[in-house]
């Protein structure tokens, strides 16, 4: 018995030298990112089927056509985060999180939302001419397990008024029809306070929105 645990001691003193080393040596453990800031913004157009009972059941996918009832279309924003460890006293260090190894902590975000504006190229309706802001028309649903609720609706402006931390995803639905049946280019331009730069511009494809 006594040689059976000198055996798997020495076991797993050997399996605990040969993770240190491939942590160390193989694959270095830190320094890590801290922080992530944003760099660019990537979008998608969604058909969204919300489901108000269970949030976290919603459905999303890809359009098939560019034609979409109204309250199922969901502009999916998805920003490109550029990742980084700080320093006291020292210049941000950027870093390829795909690259560190040893499973760090997540990055924690430099940047708040301070609002996002969404126009169209069309008159929405008599209230709303081209070019004006629509983005009260929209909910906003976070796509980000470190959300809580996870996948709940709420109001855009609302949501961006309590400079909320920016999320691995989001989806923008448009609640209110339009005047009619009409084809729409939307233009979202997202600010943030954070590190520069503090403003991104997208254009979506053209979509023709049904009303009921």
């Amino acid at each position: 018995m006594p040689k059976k645990l000198i055996i798997i001691a020495l076991a797993y003193v050997l399996l605990t030298l040969t993770l240190i080393v491939s942590c160390t040596i193989i694959e270095p453990c830190g320094p890590f990112a801290s922080k992530r800031k944003v760099a660019n913004l990537n979008h998608t157009i969604y058909k969204l089927t919300y489901n108000d009972s269970t949030p976290e059941s919603s459905i999303w996918a890809l359009l098939e056509t560019d034609t979409v009832l109204y309250s199922e279309l969901a502009i999916s924003v998805s920003p490109v985060f550029d990742y980084y460890s700080y320093h006291t006293g020292g210049q941000p260090k950027l870093f390829i999180n795909s690259a560190m190894a040893c499973s760090p902590a997540r990055p924690k975000s430099v940047d708040y939302i301070d609002s996002i504006v969404v126009t169209t190229n069309t008159a929405f309706g008599p209230q709303w001419p081209a070019n004006t802001n629509i983005a009260a028309l929209f909910t906003v649903m976070v796509d980000d397990m470190s959300y809580y609720p996870y996948h709940q609706h709420h109001n855009l402006h609302d949501w961006t008024t309590t400079r909320p931390s920016v999320p691995d995803s989001f989806l923008l639905n448009l609640n209110q029809a339009p005047s009619k049946t009409n084809t729409f280019e939307f233009t979202v331009t997202f600010y943030q306070n954070g590190i520069n730069p503090n403003t991104f511009s997208f254009c979506t494809q053209p979509v023709t929105l049904l009303t009921p």
